[in-house]
């Protein structure tokens, strides 16, 4: 296989194993696997609500997590369409968040959880560019990838 982008390596695979696993997470002592039509799936899914926020190539999103697939899957759709994610730490200091946000024009961020949204949500007032915060699950009346 001859990829040259990130997103490609799940092409190939896709097409001839698509039900084969391709990530797994533990939740409460549980396996959870996502096969590499699964991902693909829920990258698409990404890429298709991207785009529908008006996002256009070279944009940037922010994603702030730790290692979970739902990092994987935003990463993925918006490697997919041309974005670029600006991945940070998920314990560093609103001060930082701002810095940040504010010198790659960051527009959207996606946050994993509720402690993390806190840290970052009195930014969308006062960060010119920041247009609106996701989160991967349900939190306190934010869209999230899952609706």
């Amino acid at each position: 296989m001859n990829s040259n982008r990130l997103f490609d390596l799940l092409a190939t695979p896709v097409k001839e194993r698509s039900d084969a696993p391709f990530l797994s997470v533990k939740i409460n002592h549980q396996w959870q696997t996502y096969t590499f039509a699964q991902v693909q799936d829920k990258a698409n899914r990404v890429s298709q609500c991207l785009i529908n926020l008006d996002l256009q190539k070279d944009d940037k999103i922010a994603i702030i997590s730790n290692n979970c697939p739902e990092w994987n899957f935003v990463d993925l759709g918006a490697l997919q369409i041309g974005l670029i994610d600006v991945p940070m730490y998920p314990n560093i200091s609103e001060r930082d968040y701002d810095f940040i946000f504010r010198d790659a024009d960051i527009q959207y961020v996606f946050v994993e959880n509720e402690a993390i949204y806190q840290n970052v949500k009195r930014l969308l007032g006062s960060v010119p560019s920041l247009k609106g915060i996701f989160s991967f699950k349900e939190v306190g009346g934010l869209s999230s990838l899952e609706q």
